[in-house]
């Protein structure tokens, strides 16, 4: 099998949502089921024809995935039950705070698109034009 045609039978397996679904998300190990939703999200990304695929693009995913997530396990990944009440009061803050924080990465992200679209469709009217 060549590059080519290795390429091409990856870019396959990820372009269509129901392949991916059955063939990559539904083999994945019970410990990672909870990265499903954050793989699908990533993956349409990478497959959306309008948006291009950056490193804040997919930090925004990451962040919003993980906010969703909220692991209590610790480093060795056992459930950690030593929270109090004060830990547990810090934590919300925290969340509350990496929520807005994500709502602005969302917000430059749109910005960013939106400028994007309108500097295509100013090339596309010149292109017309000549």
């Amino acid at each position: 099998m060549t590059l080519d045609q290795i390429s091409d039978t990856k870019a396959s397996h990820i372009l269509s949502e129901e392949y991916f679904t059955k063939w990559i998300l539904n083999h994945y190990a019970p410990y990672f089921q909870d990265l499903k939703a954050c793989s699908n999200k990533l993956r349409c990304l990478f497959t959306a024809s309008d948006t291009d695929v950056t490193h804040d693009a997919m930090l925004v995913i990451l962040h919003r995935c993980l906010l969703q997530l909220k692991p209590n396990y610790d480093s060795e990944g056992q459930n950690d039950y030593t929270d109090d009440e004060e830990d547990m009061e810090i934590e919300e803050q925290d969340d509350e705070e990496n929520e807005a924080e994500v709502a602005d990465e969302d917000m430059e992200y749109r910005r960013m698109a939106m400028k994007k679209m309108r500097r295509k469709r100013r090339r596309r009217r010149i292109v017309m034009m000549v």
